[in-house]
């Protein structure tokens, strides 16, 4: 498994959606339609996250200096505060995923062909997972941002980290 995964990591985006497509269990769809979806979640909505983190992430460090002076004395800082950023204001409202077979979520038995849709701010803010504090930006909480798979921010993270980077840095 950690071998696939390797290599999965080091092909191109496209690559691994068109492989999948041959390998992977479509549903309904045709592998087409199947990567067509795929490229259109990836592509349309990649540059707007990235937007709505930057524009979130230069208002919070305005609303906290404190960060802006922790950031240009240890850049390591920054990545926290993008997290953060992103659990507050991911850009994403909602998750769906559709159950290509029966699954268990917790105690909760959902059958095939279930389409599950996550409201991703109430997610992020819930303070049974949080703490008391979940709708306070605090970077320091040892962000554990929850992810349902391998879609589940519409571009790739390492790029949206590394785009929102560039713009918080030159600010």
């Amino acid at each position: 498994m950690a071998k696939e995964h390797s290599e999965a990591v080091s092909k191109e985006l496209p690559q691994v959606i068109m492989e999948s497509t041959k390998t992977g269990e479509l549903g309904p769809l045709t592998p087409e339609q199947y990567m067509v979806d795929n490229c259109r979640n990836v592509y349309l909505p990649g540059f707007e996250v990235t937007a709505v983190a930057s524009m979130w992430g230069l208002m919070l460090l305005a609303s906290h200096p404190e960060w802006q002076d922790r950031i240009r004395a240890e850049a390591a800082q920054l990545k926290m505060v993008i997290q953060e950023v992103l659990r507050l204001y991911s850009g994403v409202a909602i998750l769906t995923r559709h159950t290509m077979k029966d699954v268990q979520l917790g105690d909760v038995s959902v059958p095939e062909g279930v389409g599950i849709w996550v409201w991703l701010p109430a997610l992020h803010q819930d303070s049974e997972f949080w703490g008391p504090d979940a709708a306070k930006f605090n970077p320091e909480r040892g962000l554990l941002i929850v992810f349902l798979g391998p879609a589940t921010l519409p571009v790739p993270t390492s790029r949206l980290v590394l785009e929102t980077e560039l713009v918080l840095a030159r600010a």
